[in-house]
This record gives C-alpha cells, structure tokens and sequence, in this order.
C-alpha cells in the first residue's frame, strides 16, 4: 500500500504526508527520494507511472531522477539489461 508505506517514510523525516508531496525543501525531497528507493527495490510490481501519480509529478523523470539522485542499488529495467550489439557498417565497395 502506497498510503502507508508514504507514511511510514514521512514519519521518519518528521512530515505531514499530505504536504510533504508539494515543495521542493531538502528534506521534502530525501523523504521523496527515500520512499521511491524503498518502492522500487521492495516491490517487484511497481512502475515508474505509479510512482509518478502517486507523488504528483509531471511526468516519470523526476522519478528517474530522484532514484538516481539516492544513489540506490536499483535494478535497472529491462532494455538496459539486455546485450546490446553494434553492427559495423559494410564498406564502401567500389
């Protein structure tokens, strides 16, 4: 449950979990980033979109960014674990 876990980071931080979602003060965000680090690595299910709602963002990359920002040991999704090969171009034959 998204409410609760919220809650239980902003207990920590000493924040009201309904305004802590607005503002840009430095412990809003640690409390913001620590929630989303502790939602990713906790539950295999959640997305990025879920998160972005939940917190009110614009858009996903404030999620991307906070979770990069708390330099958190979070898996990476699935593109980027994939093996990428690159694939010389053939020559000019004349």
């Amino acid at each position: 449950n998204l409410k609760k876990e919220w809650a239980e980071i902003c207990k920590l931080y000493n924040l009201d979990p309904v305004k802590a979602k607005k503002g840009r003060q430095s412990k809003k965000i640690s409390a913001k980033a620590h929630f989303i680090r502790k939602m990713i690595l906790t539950y295999k299910y959640i997305t990025l979109i879920d998160l972005t709602k939940f917190l009110g963002f614009g858009d996903h990359s404030s999620v991307i960014h906070l979770r990069d920002w708390s330099k958190a040991e979070c898996p990476l999704p699935p593109f980027y674990g994939k093996k990428r090969y690159i694939i010389d171009a053939p020559e000019n034959h004349e």
